[in-house]
């Protein structure tokens, strides 16, 4: 049987509207009879809805950890759950009530909005076109719903926009990371590669490298060899991909990024990382991943 992942105590996630929505989620996990994380990220590719995960998100969604997952992936999460339980489910009728959780959790402005799909926002074609750049004013409105920002802004507003957002005092922190997690979660990496290629030479190190690391933690793990290779095909360092990786991908997750790295020096360099860095029994875990 499959270990469960058990609902975080109330010290861990206190009494608010993150955790009725956990509580929720966890409802549907159960009626599934806990299926692993691998099954319900298979079960996410089969069903009809837009979103894909890892493994680790779908481990940090069950946990309600202080971050705001995008709807479209809740809604895949939900959806996989729903075709594994034990009993018959209206699976629209759970999803519209899962949204108005996620929206009272993480989107109260937009609580009686039309319901928020990835196919009404899809990503922008990359450009260049530097007089896409939008004024100050227009971004601080547009803030208001960061995740649509991230996926429907043009190269060059997404930068502009992390330049408001850095400099503007009336933008809070929370404010960078939920915009900073939007773009990793929406954007492909074949887009983030050049948008991170810009921020680096307008000077926004501090962000590109928050992409990164938010990218390596919700990336699909098909997704994310594909960043690791595009890494390589730049000459870019891998040093913040092998610190991320060791941190939030799990041991067989790790395992399959090294083989794809072949016998390159930075697939010692990841496990050696993994190994500092995490438990006595996952790195045990790795190596038996690569026997």
């Amino acid at each position: 049987m499959n270990k469960k992942i058990e609902l975080p105590s109330e010290d861990d996630l206190p009494p608010g509207p993150v955790r009725d929505l956990t509580i929720r989620i966890h409802s549907v996990y159960d009626e599934a009879n806990w299926p692993s994380m691998q099954k319900i990220v298979d079960a996410m590719e089969q069903v009809d809805a837009p979103g894909t995960s890892s493994r680790q998100y779908v481990y940090n969604i069950l946990k309600g950890l202080p971050r705001r997952p995008s709807w479209p992936i809740i809604e895949s999460i939900v959806r996989a759950l729903a075709s594994k339980t034990r009993r018959q489910v209206d699976i629209d009728t759970l999803v519209a009530e899962v949204e108005k959780l996620w929206r009272l959790a993480y989107a109260p402005e937009t609580e009686n909005s039309e319901p928020f799909l990835e196919n009404d926002y899809p990503a922008a074609e990359i450009t260049d076109d530097a007089d896409s750049v939008i004024a100050d004013q227009s971004v601080r409105e547009t803030l208001t719903d960061l995740h649509q920002l991230a996926a429907t802004s043009t190269m060059e507003e997404l930068i502009h926009a992390f330049e408001i957002l850095t400099i503007d005092e009336n933008a809070s922190l929370e404010d960078l990371k939920v915009f900073t997690t939007a773009v990793a979660n929406v954007h492909s990496p074949y887009r983030l590669i050049p948008l991170i290629e810009k921020m680096r030479r307008r000077s926004l190190h501090d962000q590109a490298e928050s992409i990164i690391r938010e990218a390596v933690a919700n990336l699909s793990i098909r997704d994310l060899t594909e960043l690791v290779e595009l890494f390589y095909k730049e000459n870019w360092r891998l040093d913040i991909l092998i610190s991320a990786i060791s941190a939030f991908r799990s041991a067989e997750e790790v395992a399959m990024i090294i083989f794809a790295m072949g016998d390159r020096k930075e697939a010692v360099e990841l496990q050696q990382r993994f190994a500092q860095i995490r438990s006595a029994h996952e790195v045990a875990q790795l190596a038996e991943a690569m026997d």
